[in-house]
């Protein structure tokens, strides 16, 4: 299914603050993402309810406080007391690159059932060493 701007019109401003691109113009990041993340959900969702879905998780759930509240904030950490704080097994993406003998985690992906709201444990990890830091 391809991505036209004119099926999530409508999600633009909710779309520019919850997902703003931070390389490019904000229409070629949710292109991407779609193509990514989001053709693997349809037909279950197809573009607009995939973004729909999107925002309502980004609105319901704040990931950065979720750890905050484990104490888990920008430092070294390992995967299992991000496990500990969420409360799920996360997918987590660190960079290829090490600096001091470690990574850097990039990404904490989060999996969802197929109803695109309950999430569950990711069974795919990418990447990450048992040790990593997270930078502010």
């Amino acid at each position: 299914m391809f991505f036209y701007f004119h099926q999530i019109e409508d999600l633009w401003n909710a779309l520019l603050n919850a997902w703003p691109s931070l390389f490019g113009p904000d229409y070629t990041l949710w292109s991407n993402q779609w193509k990514k993340h989001g053709l693997c959900s349809y037909p279950t969702f197809d573009i607009h309810q995939y973004f729909s879905v999107a925002l309502y998780n980004w609105g319901s759930r704040n990931l950065t406080d979720d750890l905050g509240r484990y104490g888990i904030r920008p430092l070294a950490y390992t995967l299992e007391a991000i496990e500990k704080s969420v409360g799920f097994t996360p997918q987590l993406i660190c960079s290829n690159e090490t600096t001091f003998w470690t990574s850097e985690l990039l990404e904490i992906r989060l999996c969802h059932e197929r109803n695109g709201i309950d999430l569950k444990n990711c069974t795919r990890q990418h990447g990450c060493p048992s040790n990593f830091y997270w930078l502010p």
